[in-house]
């Protein structure tokens, strides 16, 4: 652990709700609204639509990667602890991550056996690639969809998710799509993070 001089701050922001846990990871430096409230809006969208639990969580620059992923889930395990499961079993934990909260999954979410289910939205594969190559594939839950805009930086990279050898491992492509979603997009992350049949809430 950092000593106090070195520490930094995270911000989260919680719906409450029972049967699931859904985490959002933002980019970096993106706060739990987002811009123009993208990821506040994400979260009430998802909410509404299954009663799930939705925990956001911030991406302070200049943190520890490492240690922001823990901290993430260590909001992620006090939040879980105030949701109710259905029939009083595990809550199962979803977690979707923006940009360079999309690596942090990618390259950390394996150590969490929680995490049933990750959707990575354009993460900068160009970055530490063999770090995010070596967690997807140490990844044990449902699935992990990687989805890459046709217009983002890491497109021209996307390849190289075909290599990861674990068969949970999809990719996605995102036509006409940058790096920077907007909220008209929410219907379409929706249907990404629930994309298995009998997925759908």
């Amino acid at each position: 652990m950092k000593n106090c001089d070195e520490c930094w701050d995270i911000e989260t922001a919680l719906l409450r709700g029972s049967d699931a846990l859904i985490v959002i990871k933002t980019g970096a430096g993106g706060t739990v609204n987002g811009y123009m409230d993208k990821y506040k809006k994400l979260a009430e969208y998802i909410h509404h639509r299954t009663g799930y639990a939705v925990l956001t969580v911030d991406n302070p620059v200049g943190a520890d990667k490492e240690e922001n992923f823990e901290v993430t889930m260590t909001a992620a395990e006090f939040a879980n602890d105030v949701t109710e499961a259905a029939g009083g079993g595990e809550v199962p934990v979803y977690y979707i991550g923006f940009s360079l909260g999309a690596s942090l999954g990618a390259m950390y979410g394996w150590q969490y056996p929680y995490i049933r289910k990750m959707l990575l939205i354009n993460p900068p594969l160009m970055i530490n690639w063999h770090r995010q190559r070596n967690g997807l594939e140490q990844f044990d839950g449902e699935q992990a969809v990687v989805a890459i805009g046709s217009s983002d930086p890491s497109y021209q990279f996307a390849g190289l998710v075909d290599c990861i050898d674990n068969p949970c491992v999809e990719k996605t492509i995102l036509y006409d799509t940058g790096h920077n979603l907007s909220v008209d997009m929410n219907a379409i992350i929706f249907g990404m993070l629930f994309s298995k049949q009998g997925d759908m809430p």
